[in-house]
């Protein structure tokens, strides 16, 4: 009789369905191998840097127009390699900052010619500011208003302080001498 041994290398076909999930669950890895290569690392952050969509929108338009099966199917893919490959997770931020600049370039090539084209145009072009304002704050970020603050610490002497105790009753006399006597209304 042949015993199961989980140590024991077995292709897929050689087992029942509840043997091969035994085997997964008892530590094997299952699912598919990474398809992740410096190839498709280096394609995938060229074309998400000359895209002004989502992640998931450059994916699926990739998909339509090439056809490629070596690409993931869903950006949460693209965020597990992310965590789990520095040297690709250098190459996604590298991507995703000149995807910033080339959003905010696409934002210069905006030029509507009707008045509710304008309006669209100016809700895209709002959105985009921000999101590259997001991802390269540096460069396209809000700039924060510089406060200068100083303090300034004056000092008077006792003899500075009378000299202008004295311009000041001076300066009062001389108004109440020009003041008219009928109250200081003001009228003749």
């Amino acid at each position: 009789m042949l015993q199961y041994n989980p140590v024991a290398r077995f292709t897929h076909g050689q087992l029942s369905e509840s043997a091969a999930n035994t085997r997964r669950f008892n530590g094997r890895k299952g699912g598919r191998k990474t398809i992740l290569t410096r190839d498709l690392a280096k394609r995938i952050c060229e074309a998400i840097a000359t895209s002004p969509h989502s992640l998931q929108r450059t994916i699926d338009l990739h998909a339509e127009h090439n056809g490629a099966n070596d690409w993931p199917k869903h950006h949460t893919t693209i965020e597990e390699w992310r965590n789990k490959y520095p040297w690709f997770a250098a190459l996604f931020t590298r991507a995703r900052t000149m995807q910033a600049e080339f959003i905010a370039q696409t934002c210069l090539d905006m030029n509507p010619q009707e008045k509710d084209q304008a309006m669209c145009d100016r809700l895209r072009f709002d959105v985009r500011k921000w999101y590259a304002g997001k991802i390269l704050p540096s460069l396209y970020g809000e700039r924060q208003a510089e406060v200068n603050v100083a303090q300034v610490q004056a000092v008077i002497t006792p003899a500075k302080l009378e000299e202008l105790r004295a311009g000041l009753e001076e300066t009062r006399e001389a108004l109440r001498d020009k003041a008219p006597a009928n109250g200081g209304s003001g009228e003749p």
